[in-house]
């Protein structure tokens, strides 16, 4: 009889810890929201919940780590690198720090950029047969300028 007890203890043990490692589980638009609010917004809040959301998948730990001002620093310094690229070097440097204001004004409106998810259908997963994923159909929306200059206002021989 008392082995039937360590037996049942056991169980209902595992059967608890079983239970208490179940999450919750959050709708396509919600995630999706998380999601865009950290790779798009850049919000720590963000970040926070995703990495709180997909803790349990990854043994514990955070599943992203980002340092948000590194991030956009490196992606500035590339999209202003790839886009003098195209010009001549002497015109890349007399317009660099142009570029870089350009760049920033710019990524600086993607973090402001407004999500509206219009629909949420589940498709099958074209990738793994018999399983289906969630297809989110949204928007964005940013602020442009409400009067747009007629052209350079500088140096135009630079």
């Amino acid at each position: 009889m008392k082995n039937y007890k360590i037996i049942l203890l056991l169980l209902l043990t595992m059967m608890g810890q079983h239970l208490m490692a179940q999450t919750e589980v959050k709708k396509p638009k919600e995630a999706f929201e998380l999601f865009f609010g950290t790779f798009v917004n850049n919000d720590e809040a963000a970040l926070n919940k995703l990495n709180d959301y997909l803790r349990p998948t990854v043994e514990g730990q955070n599943a992203y780590q980002v340092n948000f001002k590194e991030t956009s620093e490196e992606m500035k310094n590339g999209s202003v690198d790839s886009f003098l690229a195209a010009f001549p070097k002497a015109t890349a440097a007399s317009c660099k720090k142009e570029a870089e204001e350009y760049f920033t004004a710019m990524l600086a409106n993607f973090k402001t950029g407004k999500l509206t998810v219009k629909d949420v259908k589940v498709v099958p997963n074209e990738y793994m047969e018999g399983e289906k994923i969630a297809e989110v159909t949204y928007s964005v929306s940013f602020k442009v300028p409400s009067k747009l200059t007629p052209g350079p206002t500088g140096d135009t021989k630079k």
